[in-house]
């Protein structure tokens, strides 16, 4: 199968120019193409959950109100931040959680409904994964979501970017412990 799949920020104008430029897949990627402070992150997940639902919108300063194709096929995916990466505006035991876990929460509660209607799942690309054990806490993490939010199990899938030498030696096991969540794996060009 040929592939075509871009990859760019969370942005109004990113996301409408990705998901309208016909390509399989639109990755938006929260850890290298987003700005991580506070109010770009939330920025970032309203128009995620806006893109969602295909209702995104922005003002072109040269081609005026520009949308986002109601009929696109593209699939949305995303790039949750790394789990060493931590959210500072929401405390638990007066420490911040990880971002990761707080970016799966916004995408599953805002995106998830509409990501698995219109394109049978949420997609998520997975960075910075190391081995088979933080591919279990994700998975366990997935099986969790999906039970509170009564999602059917496997709604939640991930594609695992293989980015270090650790990852790649792993590769059978990470598959093995995502078994009802892996879309696949990627390998990293660096």
């Amino acid at each position: 199968e040929r592939r075509v799949e871009l990859i760019g920020g969370a942005t109004r104008s990113e996301l409408i120019t990705g998901l309208n430029a016909g390509a399989k897949s639109y990755i938006a990627d929260l850890w290298n193409f987003t700005s991580g402070d506070a109010w770009s992150i939330r920025r970032a997940h309203r128009s995620l959950e806006r893109a969602a639902k295909l209702d995104l919108a922005f003002l072109d300063p040269y081609e005026g109100r520009v949308r986002v194709n109601p009929n696109t096929t593209t699939r949305l995916m995303v790039v949750p931040r790394p789990l060493h990466a931590l959210e500072s505006s929401v405390m638990l035991d007066d420490e911040p959680v990880p971002a990761a876990f707080y970016d799966l929460a916004m995408l599953a509660v805002h995106c998830g409904p509409s990501l698995i209607e219109r394109q049978g799942g949420l997609y998520l690309v997975l960075r910075d994964t190391h081995g088979h054990m933080e591919a279990r806490l994700w998975a366990k993490l997935f099986d969790a979501v999906e039970e509170k939010l009564e999602f059917p199990r496997g709604s939640i899938r991930a594609t695992v970017m293989l980015d270090s030498v650790a990852a790649a030696l792993e590769a059978e096991e990470i598959l093995f412990e995502l078994v009802h969540h892996g879309a696949g794996l990627s390998i990293s060009p660096q």
